[in-house]
This record gives C-alpha cells, structure tokens and sequence, in this order.
C-alpha cells in the first residue's frame, strides 16, 4: 500500500473517532443551565404568596424547607408574578410631587 494511503487512513480514522466523541458528548449534555422548577412548587409558592400577602420570599422559603422542600431564597422570589403593588415603592409618588422651592 502506498504512504498516500496510509496517511488517508489514519486521517480518516482520526476524523471518525474525534466526531464520535463529539456525538456523545453532545446526547450526554442536554441541559445547559439552572434546573428548571417544578410546576408543584411553583403553584405552591404563588398560593402561599397569594395567601400570606404579608409574607416575603424568606418567610415563604422557612415554610417550604419545614414542609422539606428543597429550594433557595432566590428560587421562592423568582416564582412569583410580577405584583404592581409588591413592587411599587412607598414614598416615590409623595416624592415626584414635591414642589421644588
């Protein structure tokens, strides 16, 4: 056999073993990221939300984790819908109304 095809060869086979490798590490990485939430927790922390108006996302969270729910502080916060009076600030409006002397 000819050094040519020697060469081809092992080019050729180098090819196939390095697109096989990237062909399973591709079917083995399918998520990229933070785990998703699951809807249960999801729901439930919204109904505490809308339940405990009073509550904030650490009480919420001391809740889940008696009830042996496995989530961050950060986790309970990001569920909830976005509320306008939740996020409206106390003293913007008296602020914006003032008039300059």
């Amino acid at each position: 056999m000819p050094f040519f095809l020697h060469i081809a060869t092992f080019v050729h086979s180098l090819f196939k073993s390095r697109r096989q490798l990237t062909l399973e590490n591709l079917a083995l990485r399918q998520h990229v990221g933070r785990p998703t939430i699951d809807k249960e927790i999801r729901k439930l922390t919204r109904q505490m939300q809308a339940a405990n108006v009073g509550w904030g996302a650490p009480r919420i969270h001391g809740e889940l984790l008696k009830l042996g729910i496995e989530s961050s502080q950060a986790t309970v916060q990001s569920t909830w819908r976005a509320d306008k009076n939740r996020l409206r600030k106390p003293g913007g409006r008296f602020l914006k109304t003032m008039p300059t002397v």
